[in-house]
């Protein structure tokens, strides 16, 4: 959990592998709260499969943890060759007051966070307003809606959003089906209109058939032509009333008749009446398409008022036939003049021309619908299509919208980020009069501490970052070359190593808080001594890294009991806690004597499979020490208890073993020769088995 506060990106794999199996999420907080601190501090996390653990941190500790993640990502992954791409710079320093620049820095930042927030509200109003517009999300046009667009659009002169947002719902309540595009053309017979310029502008002669017979006959031209054609010769009754028989009078008059209608005045006059019968016809023909056309030119204008594309159409609408009538109606005067003095002549362009231009002004209007009324019907067919146009259009007009209404806040925030970047450079000039290189400060504890686990065994190459078999370079990898329980100093010596490489300032110091889960896997009992003195020196470690005291916030998880007990004997930590069955408990005092590993020390000397060191003299002492606490708490001094146990009567000089200071001051030199230590050892063992017989023979069985 500690270990995810450091990781640069955090996946839903996390979550999975850190829950239990049959647990959906779960949670993990930690928090400290100091004599000196105002509030809390800590760290807490929540998971849940399937997503990205969320982690927070509260006034800003520095979380450096040490585990077996930390030695694969860092160490094993890479066969345990230290890394050395180490780059950047600790800024900041005790002698430099960084703050007035700081919290400028910050007021100039928030102020920009506001400024910022405010396009971001405009934004997401717009899109609101397109998604309500009928716009998808998915559209191209719909995400470019957004503040990188904003910043890279120049200011426009104008917008027009609220108009085609108006048009486009207009467009979508548009139905098809309820528009009737057809049109009817305009079709008439214009061709007696020639016929009337002929009649009206020819002067005919009279006949000479005598006044009153024509008055006579004229007024029934018509009933008399009919009598004429339905009369033969051979026929002896009237053509008009039917009597019979006819006098000579009769025949007579019948012929005059007859020779009257073929007469040419005849033909003039009956020439007059037809074309006056073809102009009241065609003007009831134009009468009925005139109200068609305005039907059509009315739902063809509803049809356009709907769709954007087609608004500035014009919609044609049919000349009057008002006008027509009254054209006709001149015509018709004429002609009845004509046939009242057929030898009069009139000039046609007073009364046909007009005609004329009138129909073919009628006749545009028609064409004019028919194409109308086609574009609308295709329109109407691609209304999808002009819906997504149209809604492309929209947000490009939102962006000019947004552009213009946001252009104050863009200049206040340019103006902002000019103001930051201005006091970033101040700060970084002032930062850099004590910023100091990371990479030095981590070589120089990484030679130090492989100096201090391994001696002269291993050394560490600051240059390269290598690690070196002695002097020299290793005839291997590093993986095939170190023991597991080297290994692991490795990477505690790396991780100790590289911790500059978390801290940002020098007064991120303070905030470090150092994570450390059982660093003793796979270790001899020397590392184990080591490690714990390592662990005790951290002030000193780090005081060498940041140039100055610090305070060392430390937590060690460990499941071994002695080498908590070596921490807390060394006053490594403030308190000791053990957890068991979900309860945190603290422990007072000692845990566990160490005597066990002193036991099996000397057993291993008495028996031939270890060396004596320095240290077996306080080995020495801490078995028999231990055996007189336990088995003789009666006897006031160790020397008397010595002096009463049987085993050392052959060995007197195991009690001044027990004084050899090796438990205290450094020892270079062993004070007495290897087979008296090895004597005394197997005297002591001697004296275990004697008193404690159960602990040599577990010895014995552990040993082989």
């Amino acid at each position: 959990m500690f270990r995810l506060q450091e990781s640069a990106s955090r996946s839903e794999a996390d979550c999975d592998s850190l829950l239990r199996a049959g647990s959906s999420s779960g949670a993990f907080s930690f928090s400290v709260k100091g004599a000196n601190d105002p509030e809390s501090r800590g760290l807490s996390v929540r998971l849940q499969r399937g997503t990205a653990p969320v982690v927070e941190t509260t006034n800003g500790y520095v979380f450096h943890t040490f585990n077996s993640d930390y030695v694969y990502e860092n160490l094993v992954v890479k066969g345990y060759e230290v890394d050395g791409n180490i780059s950047g710079y600790i800024v900041g320093g005790a002698n430099v007051d960084l703050t007035r620049e700081q919290e400028n820095l910050t007021i100039l930042t928030t102020q920009g966070q506001e400024i910022r927030q405010r396009i971001d509200t405009a934004i997401a109003a717009m899109t609101t307003s397109l998604r309500e517009a009928g716009v998808k999300p998915s559209m191209t046009e719909f995400k470019d809606v957004n503040f990188d667009s904003l910043l890279a659009m120049e200011l426009p002169s104008e917008h027009d959003y609220d108009r085609r947002r108006d048009e486009l719902q207009k467009l979508g309540t548009v139905d098809p089906s309820a528009f009737d595009t057809s049109t009817r053309a305009l079709r008439l017979d214009v061709g007696f209109l020639e016929d009337a310029r002929t009649l009206l502008s020819t002067v005919h002669t009279k006949s000479h058939f005598e006044k009153e017979f024509i008055e006579g006959i004229s007024a029934n031209l018509a009933f008399y032509s009919t009598g004429v054609e339905l009369w033969t010769s051979n026929k002896e009754r009237c053509p008009f009333c039917g009597t019979a028989p006819l006098g000579e009078t009769a025949l007579d008059l019948i012929k005059r008749y007859t020779e009257y209608l073929e007469d040419e005045e005849s033909k003039v006059r009956s020439e007059a009446r037809r074309l006056s019968g073809l102009c009241d016809a065609m003007l009831s023909t134009y009468r009925v398409w005139e109200s068609a056309a305005l039907r059509n030119s009315g739902e063809l204008s509803k049809a356009c008022g709907l769709m954007a594309s087609l608004r500035e159409r014009a919609v044609p609408r049919p000349p009057d036939s008002s006008r027509l009538e009254s054209m006709i109606g001149s015509l018709k005067k004429v002609l009845k003049d004509k046939e009242s003095d057929i030898t009069a002549s009139f000039e046609p362009r007073l009364t046909v021309d007009p005609i004329h231009d009138f129909l073919n002004e009628a006749s545009k209007t028609s064409d004019d619908l028919g194409l109308l009324g086609a574009d609308v019907s295709r329109a109407l067919d691609n209304l999808d299509k002009q819906l997504r146009e149209g809604r492309r259009e929209l947000c490009k007009e939102a962006l000019k919208k947004l552009r213009m209404e946001c252009d104050s806040d863009l200049r206040e925030r340019s103006g902002k980020l000019d103001e930051c970047r201005e006091a970033q450079r101040r700060l970084r000039e002032k930062e850099a009069t004590s910023r100091r290189e990371r990479r030095p400060l981590v070589s120089d504890q990484m030679e130090r501490l492989i100096s201090l686990f391994f001696g002269d065994k291993y050394s560490f190459d600051r240059e390269t970052f290598t690690l070196l078999l002695g002097k020299d370079a290793m005839p291997s990898t590093p993986n095939r070359v170190l023991s597991d329980g080297e290994k692991t100093v490795v990477a505690f010596c790396y991780y100790l190593a590289s911790i500059p490489t978390v801290i940002e300032s020098d007064g991120k110091w303070d905030d470090l808080f150092l994570v450390i889960d059982d660093p003793i896997s796979s270790l001899d009992f020397n590392y184990v001594f080591m490690m714990a003195q390592c662990i005790r020196d951290l002030d000193g470690m780090l005081a060498d890294q940041c140039g100055r005291i610090v305070r060392t916030r430390l937590l060690v998880l460990t499941h071994n009991v002695e080498f908590m007990n070596l921490l807390m004997r060394n006053r490594v930590g403030m308190k000791a806690l053990t957890m068991a069955d979900g309860t945190i408990v603290e422990l007072k005092g000692d845990v566990l004597s160490p005597y066990d590993e002193h036991l099996r020390s000397i057993y291993l000397i008495s028996i031939g499979r270890e060396e004596p060191s320095y240290t077996t003299g306080n080995s020495i002492r801490h078995v028999v020490e231990c055996a007189w606490r336990t088995h003789s708490p009666d006897v006031g001094k160790l020397e008397d208890f010595v002096k009463a146990q049987e085993e050392f009567n052959t060995a007197p000089f195991v009690y001044t073993l027990c004084q050899d200071l090796s438990h205290g001051a450094q020892r270079v030199y062993l004070p007495v020769q290897r087979d008296e230590y090895v004597r005394a050892c197997k005297t002591v063992i001697d004296n275990v088995r004697a008193l404690f017989p159960g602990q040599v023979k577990l010895l014995e069985k552990e040993m082989g």
